[in-house]
Formats: structure tokens, sequence, C-alpha cells
């Protein structure tokens, strides 16, 4: 099910870190120890599980979140993550 930014706003503090997501692999991390909320994209490499992060909520909104997943996943053959060092773009 895809997020809404009222379904962001809304989370809640929990006793346990965890996780909103939005599909793609893009989830938002709710931390307890800090509250804050952090964009990340679960994706694998070679066979490897790996994850993205893109930013914490309020500087990185929902959209934004969206386009760098797409920005990510449209890398063929590289390491999302490290695609940006791979080809020299900043």
């Amino acid at each position: 099910m895809a997020l809404n930014d009222a379904a962001v706003r809304a989370a809640k503090l929990r006793r346990a870190d965890y996780k909103i997501a939005d599909g793609h692999g893009l989830y938002l991390l709710h931390e307890t120890q800090t509250g804050s909320r952090l964009w990340n994209l679960a994706h694998r490499f070679s066979g490897q599980q790996k994850k993205l992060s893109f930013g914490g909520y309020r500087v990185v909104g929902l959209a934004d979140a969206r386009a760098k997943r797409e920005e990510a996943r449209r890398v063929d053959g590289l390491d999302p993550a490290q695609a940006p060092r791979q080809t020299g773009a900043n």
C-alpha cells in the first residue's frame, strides 16, 4: 500500500523501531531512540540484501524519496549505492 503524507506525519513513537512501507523497497524507518524518521531503500545486488539511505523525513519529502527510488532503480548493472561514484556524477 502506498503511503501518503498524512500517514507519515501521523506515525507515532513505539517501544521498538519500525518500518512503514511505501512500495518497491522504499520504506520509512521510525527510530525510537531519537524519534527520527529516515527514508531507506531495500534492494539486492549480486544476491546480497543492501540498504540505501535517502535522508530524514523533514529534509526529504515523500515525493522526493519516491523520485530517488526511481532514480536508483534505473541504474542498470550497477549497485545503486555505488552508482554515483562509479559514473562520476555528484
